[in-house]
């Protein structure tokens, strides 16, 4: 497995003074700019190995204990937006974007998307397969493969096994193999991408492209304007032209409502500024900028969703 990367990068040569340093322009060099976090020690190690085909990149990952976090500054720092998908091999992967967190292990995957706040981090070794690819490659033929990120259509059980085989399978061909081939298996490859996402999406949502195309509209209003408390059903409408009994039935179309996009955005938001360790608010003052008026009924509706209120995901988030 990756016997003849096209590159490889390594903290075993480097002085432990710019080790972390140098490990994140490796990070940025492979993937994007991340804000990396690592255990003080003299014998934390890390590794990347890279193969790449015209549209896709894939690395194995090893590291110890780390903790990566791709925050909005360096999200603005880069033009070109992808979407990576995290295979682990050995150990365990946490998580977290979009407000939704979990952890992920072998037989598992996670996909994340570059424009958008995430943290992925893990508390023992981890030797993980990662793969990446400009989101308009994957979004110019399957439009909904934005649903899939962190988690939010369950990983398929037999196609993510068959679509790691893939992966693996081309990091053991040699650089002359993988020249050879290089377009055939670069469209094989994002082919069974896609089909994966698909398959996972089983069907469930019962959207035309019409009312698809309002969601989307909507979605990107509610985005914008969620932190204003006084916006409301009648005040999207009016700005997308639409009836609002229309545009609930669009949303319902699209197997959720108004008020829970609207909360899932306020929640989400809320949930990345409480991982923002260069935000030094209050909890009241998270709540009221993500449009919730009551601090109390805020952490409430917070621990309904993630299990913990937003005080103790703070605390939590210190101590990893």
């Amino acid at each position: 497995m990756f016997s003849f990367p096209d590159r490889h990068f390594s903290t075993d040569a480097l002085h432990e003074s710019k080790k972390l340093g140098a490990w994140r322009e490796m990070i940025s060099d492979v993937f994007f700019r991340v804000d990396i976090d690592t255990p003080t020690t003299d014998t934390w190690a890390a590794s990347i190995s890279e193969v790449n085909l015209p549209r896709i990149s894939i690395s194995q990952y090893i590291t110890e204990r780390a903790r990566g976090v791709r925050s909005r500054h360096a999200i603005a720092e880069d033009i070109e937006e992808f979407y990576i998908l995290v295979f682990p091999l050995e150990g365990a992967m946490y998580f977290s974007q979009y407000g939704r967190e979990g952890v992920v292990s072998a037989g598992q995957y996670v996909m994340l998307r570059s424009s958008d706040f995430y943290n992925l981090s893990c508390d023992t070794y981890f030797n993980g397969i990662f793969l990446k690819t400009q989101t308009r490659v994957v979004d110019e033929v399957y439009k909904d493969a934005g649903r899939h990120c962190s988690n939010w259509r369950p990983a398929h059980p037999v196609l993510s096994k068959v679509f790691l085989s893939n992966l693996l399978a081309i990091s053991d061909l040699t650089a002359a193999e993988r020249g050879s081939y290089s377009s055939c298996l670069d469209r094989q490859l994002l082919s069974s991408l896609i089909a994966m996402l698909r398959a996972e999406e089983g069907g469930k949502l019962s959207s035309t492209s019409a009312t698809h195309g309002l969601f989307d509209r909507l979605t990107k209003i509610v985005e914008k304007r969620y932190s204003q408390e006084t916006f409301t059903p009648a005040v999207a409408a009016a700005e997308l032209r639409v009836s609002v009994g229309y545009m609930h039935r669009c949303v319902k179309a699209n197997g959720t409502s108004f008020s829970e996009l609207l909360r899932d955005i306020r929640l989400a938001r809320s949930f990345e500024m409480l991982q923002d360790h260069s935000l030094r608010l209050q909890v009241g003052e998270i709540a009221y900028r993500n449009g919730f008026s009551d601090h109390s009924a805020f952490s409430k509706i917070f621990r309904q969703r993630y299990g913990k209120t937003p005080t103790e995901l703070r605390d939590q988030l210190v101590t990893m």
